[in-house]
């Protein structure tokens, strides 16, 4: 791994031009992940179905997801720049995709830890809680 790499790493924030202004687009941190999460359960849902079989999803396709959520994506936007809802609403075409494109790059994690985390619960067995514990005798 290369030094510019490790950074990224380390700090994964952007800054962006959006009209004039400088934006940070900044990774969400644990536990606003945690609170968002919640927020975002219908949108990682829709995430989850374009991942079944090891698909690859691509811009398109996860630009399609985003918009079929916008409530659940300007929350995320919001969060992770600081930029109001009202302003992300108002942005153009070109801005607004840099931004998405930007927010993707910097918090797609958040989305693939919790999509690799249902996968693996979905594929554990139920714990048998009924059985009694084990003995533990000598």
């Amino acid at each position: 791994m290369n030094p510019s790499e490790e950074a990224e790493i380390i700090d994964p924030d952007i800054d962006i031009e959006i009209g004039g202004e400088t934006v940070t687009v900044r990774e969400i941190g644990f536990l606003e992940g945690l609170r968002l999460a919640a927020t975002a359960r219908p949108l990682l849902d829709d995430l989850a179905g374009q991942y079944e079989g090891d698909a690859e999803v691509g811009l398109d396709r996860l630009s399609e997801t985003f918009g079929r959520h916008p409530e659940i994506l300007l929350d995320l936007l919001t969060a992770s720049c600081g930029l109001p809802r009202e302003r992300i609403e108002q942005l153009g075409d070109r801005d607004g995709q840099l931004l998405l494109m930007t927010f993707w790059r910097v918090n797609s994690a958040f989305f693939v830890q919790r999509l690799l985390a249902r996968r693996l619960a979905a594929e554990m067995p139920d714990p048998d809680y009924s059985a009694p514990p084990a003995s533990s005798a000598h």
